[in-house]
């Protein structure tokens, strides 16, 4: 499916572009903050009620995205660099604000009108679900919706699209694209896959996040960027040295988060290709592959000791019992309480 937006009506040019550049500069820089006096100006690291903020523009104050407490958030995950919300709205009117993160707004359950000014102008769009808007960090921008509704908020840190653009080979930083009321099946994917490990109690864990959140990241980029990216590519997968190495690391940290990043260290990669080459030489996606390696532990255990299988499942890194089951019979055809009555004879299943 085909990524498209409309430039006229969401430019970055003349008056806003200039008052956009200030205001990232003011961030970025250290300097003064935007209210007189300020000593330092605020910075998505400044966040700390693990909320997704917008700036009031004309006073300096910062504001939830949303009017009321969202109804799912990722506050609490194992990730790094980027959050998810799941917000339920009433009629509202934001204006002369920008995100202070760069956000991606996924449309839920039903239409919506909104009018939206960036730039000199209002443009009223009627909003489909699935339709996703972004918001790039510090654009500023007013909307007003006259319907109710519900959409995800997902936001990446500066500094995470920052590296994924450094991965694509770019040497300046790319700066996304205003869009509202696009369809992206990838984006609209990856926001989805996001709410439902939230939902599960985050059962992906860290790798899991932190892998979606950086082809997100590259996908920005890619397809939604003033300028284009093209990937790398490195073909032939990692180096046996390399791969004898992450997995190494992987068998002595499975009861462990471990980290995208940490693994990608390991073989003296960026984390996107990283990825990319590991699922040349194993056929799987990290995260996919430590699940696969803590399953397979959990049944070496089951045969050789009289651990219960929710020990098994604590020691192993699952969320808990009921985790270890679904994943060992997505891969065994059983679930470990029969594995271990049929298969080992044990009767005393704890």
């Amino acid at each position: 499916m085909s990524v498209e937006w409309s430039r006229d009506v969401f430019s970055c040019q003349g008056k806003h572009r200039l008052s956009h550049l200030r205001l990232r500069q003011r961030f970025c820089s250290g300097g003064t903050g935007l209210l007189s006096g300020a000593a330092e100006a605020p910075t998505p690291s400044c966040v700390t009620d693990k909320r997704e903020l917008l700036l009031e523009l004309q006073t300096g104050r910062r504001q939830p995205v949303g009017t009321q407490a969202p109804v799912l958030a990722s506050a609490n995950a194992p990730w790094r660099g980027l959050w998810l919300e799941h917000h339920r709205y009433s009629p509202f009117e934001k204006t002369d604000v920008c995100c202070l993160n760069h956000v991606i707004f996924l449309h839920l359950q039903t239409p919506a009108t909104m009018e939206l000014k960036n730039g000199e102008r209002f443009h009223e769009t009627r909003i489909l679900p699935g339709q996703l808007g972004i918001r790039p960090a510090l654009s500023p921008f007013s909307i007003r919706c006259r319907d109710s509704g519900e959409c995800l908020v997902v936001s990446l840190e500066q500094n995470f699209l920052a590296c994924a653009t450094c991965e694509l080979g770019n040497g300046d930083s790319a700066e996304l694209v205003f869009a509202h009321g696009i369809e992206d099946s990838f984006l609209q994917a990856v926001c989805l896959a996001l709410k439902a490990d939230v939902e599960s109690g985050w059962q992906g864990g860290r790798l899991y996040g932190e892998s979606l959140a950086t082809a997100l990241a590259v996908h920005l980029v890619k397809n939604h960027s003033a300028r284009g990216a093209q990937v790398r590519e490195f073909r032939g997968g990692l180096a046996k040295y390399q791969l004898r190495r992450a997995l190494e690391y992987i068998n002595e940290h499975l009861a462990e988060e471990i980290s995208l990043k940490s693994l990608a260290a390991i073989a003296d990669l960026s984390p996107f290709h990283f990825a990319r080459m590991f699922k040349q030489s194993t056929g799987l996606a990290p995260h996919q592959y430590l699940l696969k390696c803590r399953v397979g532990r959990a049944k070496e255990l089951l045969l050789d000791t009289n651990a219960s299988i929710a020990d098994v499942a604590l020691r192993l890194g699952f969320c808990d019992q009921s985790h270890l089951s679904t994943h060992f019979k997505r891969s065994y055809g059983v679930t470990p309480r029969t594995f271990v009555r049929q298969i080992i004879g044990r009767k005393n299943v704890g």
